[in-house]
């Protein structure tokens, strides 16, 4: 009769498949001159890298697409001569527009802006505008612009900038004052438009 030994080692050959088994599940054996810790660690297989970078691929894609084409801003209701308009249907004194506005009021930096600009005003019967532009003196060299460049183009009233009468710019597009500029005190009621 034979006896066995239930804390004696496997035969030969059934050790053996247990060792291949063992090595199968967990990679490479550690002793071979291939074999690297950290090569297993972290990678992934081909198939799944390739998975991964075409669903990123394509969550950039439609991240984009919908930045620039379906973000409209809410804040222009207009473009009018390269400019973003947000026009307000209410009048207020200059340092209520300035603020709704957060320092960005009408600017026509340009001819050919002022001429866009009186030409949408005058369509869209809008008048008395506030400008983001101040004149200290009663000069067109006193008069800066909100963001502090200097004014190298003016639409003035004969006889404005006039100090005496404010130091704000007002934009004007009634029958008489198609386009021009006149100066006007902070407390004057004027529209607000706000520029993006």
């Amino acid at each position: 009769m034979r006896f066995f030994n239930k804390d004696a080692p496997p035969p030969y050959t059934e050790r053996e498949e247990n060792d291949k088994r063992a090595v199968e599940v967990c990679g490479p054996d550690p002793n071979t001159a291939t074999w690297h810790p950290l090569r297993y660690q972290n990678s992934l297989p081909e198939e799944n890298f390739f998975f991964i970078l075409i669903v990123l691929i394509l969550v950039v894609s439609i991240s984009v697409f919908l930045i620039l084409f379906l973000n409209k801003t809410s804040s222009c209701d207009y473009r009018v001569a390269n400019k973003c308009l947000k026009i307000y249907n209410v009048s207020m004194d200059h340092d209520d527009a300035y603020s709704t506005c957060k320092g960005r009021l009408l600017t026509a930096k340009t001819y050919s802006d002022d001429v866009a600009i009186n030409t949408f005003f005058r369509s869209q019967s809008i008048d008395n505008v506030w400008m983001g532009l101040k004149c200290t003196g009663g000069t067109v060299s006193s008069c800066v612009w909100d963001n502090k460049f200097p004014l190298n183009y003016n639409s003035f009233s004969p006889g404005f900038p006039d100090a005496n009468l404010g130091q704000c710019v007002v934009y004007r597009t009634s029958s008489n004052d198609q386009g021009e500029w006149v100066s006007s005190q902070y407390e004057w009621m004027a529209r607000i438009v706000c520029e993006d």
